[in-house]
């Protein structure tokens, strides 16, 4: 229901160093009014608002959003979704202390972890691998560590993340199950593998021709999800 196209992306492009995401917005846009497309924002969706325009096929591009930590406790305190404090844009009152939880190892999380850089006092990444940026090419890499470690972010590997409650992080040691704690943490932002958003499918499939691209078919990295609503489009 934005007023305005990119989705998600268009949250990536607001992070430190990944400005250059938003040229692609506006290229595969220029592309869209270049073929005539007709863009209708702002507005809520449902099978009835879709089947109500009389389509021959349907192509769902609904995304996906990040499912909660595993291992985390059913009654811990509430933890923050990555996409979800980049809308927030940042924190009422300064944070002094902030856990970074890392499943996903994108160059995506790591412009979070920048953000929180420049904003909190204090970080600490939490990752369950063995070391860090394990999805970022390795250029790329060399780049996410030198600033990392320029702006003191702790980095704590091999640990997962089992509790968060008044203030207390509880990690566990994947390898030796030895937990620890890290006190003082004003909030938890998590990166984590991704679930695929589709509330239309079920509701269209049986009555019109469905297509679904991107993350809505299953979660991927940008390149794959332009290429695959590209497929799509010359199928049609």
């Amino acid at each position: 229901a934005s007023k305005l196209a990119g989705g998600r992306l268009r949250l990536d492009a607001t992070l430190p160093g990944r400005e250059e995401v938003g040229a692609m917005i506006d290229y595969q846009l220029n592309k869209a009014k270049q073929y005539g497309v007709s863009l209708q924002l702002g507005q809520r969706v449902d099978a009835s608002t879709v089947m109500a325009t009389a389509p021959e096929a349907v192509v769902l591009a609904t995304g996906a959003t990040l499912r909660p930590p595993p291992s985390l406790a059913a009654n811990a305190d509430s933890i923050t979704a990555a996409d979800a404090y980049v809308v927030r844009l940042a924190p009422v009152v300064r944070q002094k202390r902030v856990l970074f939880f890392d499943m996903d190892h994108s160059v995506s999380a790591y412009a979070v972890v920048d953000l929180l850089a420049q904003q909190v006092d204090h970080v600490v990444l939490v990752t369950p691998r063995t070391h860090i940026a394990q999805n970022v090419n390795y250029c790329s890499a060399i780049g996410v560590h030198r600033r990392l470690h320029q702006a003191r972010v702790e980095i704590v590997t091999g640990h997962d993340l089992i509790n968060f409650q008044r203030g207390t992080v509880t990690v566990r040691n994947v390898f030796t199950d030895q937990e620890s704690e890290f006190a003082a943490v004003d909030e938890v932002i998590y990166a984590t593998p991704r679930l695929v958003i589709d509330p239309l499918g079920s509701k269209l499939s049986s009555r019109v021709e469905l297509q679904r691209v991107g993350d809505c078919q299953s979660p991927r990295h940008l390149m794959a999800a332009i290429q695959s609503g590209h497929f799509a489009g010359l199928a049609l």
